[in-house]
């Protein structure tokens, strides 16, 4: 077993406006997380100002705000972003600002994407409240490698208006804990929420403006489920999680394994081919050519065939514009055997060439789109690595290309 890390959750009532006293309320938790062993603390969405967004204090609050991230990292370093934005900020342990997330709450605020960084014991990730709902966005940052997602929240039980309560009156309770699991067991990674909460001496967890609470603050990871689960009012739950469980859980799923290093393979591919391009080495670049493949270039309407045929193709390229490279790679689609992709490419050809309508000495823009079939020729059974020797084992034996004028 992995060491094993604390997380504290932090969930508490936030009163409207009230910066100072929410920040001291917040500091007094955090001293008590960390009087507990906690080495990650997360606090709930608009855990200084509360949201009333229809308030002029609001925005008074949000321009203040930024100065309390100072005081959370103990020293100034930059300056708060002008528009009124929903902002998450993840602090290191030194009062580093290592990621930051702004998001949308339409029709009030301004948003950003975010994406996973390095943290000191496992490779994290933000996302926002409503992002939950979304398995696009955890996916993505997945794919980005992250291991634990944090999710701070302002989700109330009220949000579903009348009519949803009336439906189902713990309807937003049951979402929320339904979809954290769904969320760490799809994923393979740990979920931490924390969500806002009534007062601790609340009636039936509402406020004095009629906000019920719905809480449920928790570490989801696979295989164990919700850990340190709160209730409905304010409180604190400092979890033990082994990271070490979470990546345990990960080999029995081995398509989503899979097609995790597929992706990895096609990111190391396009690396080499770009690399190959700015060396403007034909032999590298045709080691991730197929034997049965076609190249179109769409506008001289020149199409060739065969690996010979492209090898030859590609050094003409390279002997008429020297500097032709690319520029970017994007990968479009993807199976375990097919892959899509589009490269951005440039280049400063020597001549005229009005084919391309462009001039000596211009600047020639293309797109090229690939669509190529691969399999593991590699000895036994592929295991995952990412090494040199398992990724020439895969095998490109078929592949459709066509260049045309970048747009």
């Amino acid at each position: 077993m992995s060491p094993q890390r604390k997380i504290a959750l932090i969930q508490f009532y936030t009163e409207a406006g009230r910066l100072e006293h929410n920040f001291a309320r917040a500091s007094s938790f955090i001293r008590q997380a960390a009087a507990q062993g906690a080495q990650l603390a997360v606090l709930p969405e608009y855990h200084l100002s509360g949201w009333e967004p229809a308030t002029p204090a609001l925005h008074v609050a949000a321009h203040g705000s930024a100065l309390y991230l100072e005081k959370y990292r103990g020293r100034r370093r930059r300056k708060p972003p002008p528009p009124l934005a929903n902002v998450a900020y993840f602090i290191g342990p030194d009062g580093q600002l290592l990621e930051n997330l702004w998001h949308s709450e339409r029709p009030h605020l301004a948003a950003d994407v975010s994406t996973p960084h390095a943290a000191p014991w496992s490779r994290m990730a933000m996302l926002v409240c409503w992002d939950l709902a979304f398995p696009e966005a955890f996916r993505e940052l997945i794919a980005g490698r992250a291991r634990l997602i944090v999710v701070p929240a302002r989700w109330r039980a009220s949000d579903s208006g009348a009519e949803g309560s009336a439906v189902g009156p713990d309807c937003e309770a049951l979402f929320l804990d339904s979809v954290c699991v769904a969320r760490a067991f799809e994923n393979t990674c740990a979920i931490v929420l924390v969500n806002a909460a009534a007062s601790a001496g609340s009636l039936d967890a509402t406020d004095a403006q009629g906000n019920k609470y719905v809480g449920l603050s928790q570490v989801v990871i696979p295989r164990q489920g919700a850990l340190g689960k709160l209730g409905q009012r304010e409180g604190m739950s400092v979890v033990a999680v082994d990271m070490g469980a979470v990546e345990d859980a990960r080999p029995p799923c081995k398509s989503w394994s899979r097609l995790e290093n597929i992706q990895h393979l096609i990111q190391i591919r396009n690396s080499r081919l770009k690399e190959a391009s700015e060396a403007r080495d034909v032999d590298a670049l045709m080691k991730w050519q197929a034997a049965d493949t076609t190249f179109a270039d769409k506008v001289n309407g020149t199409v060739v065939s065969g690996w010979d045929a492209v090898r030859d193709y590609y050094a003409k390229i390279y002997l008429a514009i020297p500097t032709f490279r690319i520029l970017q790679s994007e990968t479009t689609g993807y199976t375990p055997e097919f892959v899509v992709g589009e490269f951005e490419c440039e280049a400063v050809p020597g001549a005229d060439m009005p084919q391309w309508g462009v001039k000596k000495g211009d600047v020639l823009r293309m797109k090229a789109v690939s669509m190529f079939w691969w399999r593991w020729e590699g000895k036994g059974e592929w295991t995952g690595a990412l090494d040199d020797e398992a990724v020439s084992g895969w095998k490109i034996y078929r592949e459709r290309a066509y260049t045309m004028p970048g747009l």
